[in-house]
């Protein structure tokens, strides 16, 4: 799926809800995300954690991916990370 992503440059919304993701599977996928990208649910996926957030910083910046929303419900991540997280999106 991570290699899909790469070549579907259409893709605007993106829900893996509830969908047993890890920070090694995530930070796969992220790395292929298209600049288009506007909606991101990544909530319920418990084994997020604070490494997943960085990559998700990292590639919103690198990529100039610009998303309006995001869901991280239920995730490690922490709520100073979120915070800073959400300022980055438009």
């Amino acid at each position: 799926m991570s290699q899909n992503l790469k070549y579907n440059t259409n893709l605007t919304q993106l829900v893996l809800k509830r969908s047993g993701l890890t920070d090694l599977t995530l930070g796969k996928m992220v790395e292929n995300f298209a600049p288009g990208l506007k909606r991101l649910d990544l909530s319920m996926n418990p084994a997020l954690t604070l490494k997943s957030y960085k990559k998700i910083e990292e590639v919103l910046i690198e990529k100039k991916v610009a998303l309006t929303h995001i869901n991280m419900e239920g995730n490690g991540f922490g709520d100073a990370s979120l915070e800073t997280l959400c300022k980055m999106i438009h």
